[in-house]
């Protein structure tokens, strides 16, 4: 079985812990009122049935490292992207700052991790309350797969759209590995 260490990271304030709660199945999903995660959450669950590009069937162990979006716990980024697998990157759309903030965590937990773009998407979280602004993206982050989530509007298809994103991951990850024994192979 695949062991699948996913990282969902951005702003502080952005919906994540409410998110990783929904697609862990834990009890919590709203709380009430806002409680910052100091440092990282690892709620662990697994995913059956996925299916690859190639039709096979996938089963596997998810982490989903919930990371907090606070810049105080910056000096421990190196250690939540090691062995990183995949990234969510979530932000509030109805707050314009997140806008400007997500380049960053792109460039920091992608680019600079050598991670591919189909092992990286979007969450455009939508709070209960929030209204529905069109969000334009640029540059690197425009070739990312962008979800408009809401756990109140439609939450299957949120549950849907990440069993589709780790079979993404896996593959990159197969690929990755099979280039790996090449190399060995070849050596």
């Amino acid at each position: 079985m695949f062991k699948a260490k996913i990282l969902m990271i951005g702003p502080s304030e952005s919906g994540k812990s409410v998110l990783a709660n929904f697609l862990a199945e834990a009890t919590d999903l709203t709380g009430g009122n806002y409680r910052p995660t100091k440092g990282v959450r690892i709620l662990e669950f697994e995913c059956n049935g996925l299916r690859s590009s190639s039709n096979r069937t996938l089963n596997v162990d998810v982490e989903l490292w919930d990371c907090s979006g606070n810049s105080d716990f910056e000096s421990c980024w190196p250690a939540m992207w090691k062995d990183t697998h995949g990234v969510i990157i979530v932000y509030n759309q109805d707050n314009l700052d997140h806008n400007g903030e997500i380049s960053k965590w792109y460039t920091h937990f992608v680019s600079q991790q050598g991670l591919r773009d189909s092992q990286c998407m979007l969450f455009a979280h939508l709070k209960p309350d929030g209204s529905k602004p069109s969000t334009e993206l640029t540059g690197s982050l425009s070739r990312l797969k962008c979800v408009h989530t809401s756990i109140d509007d439609r939450p299957e298809s949120i549950r849907q759209e990440f069993r589709t994103f780790l079979s993404h991951v896996w593959e990159a990850w197969a690929a990755k590995r099979d280039q790996e024994e090449l190399s060995i192979v070849n050596n």
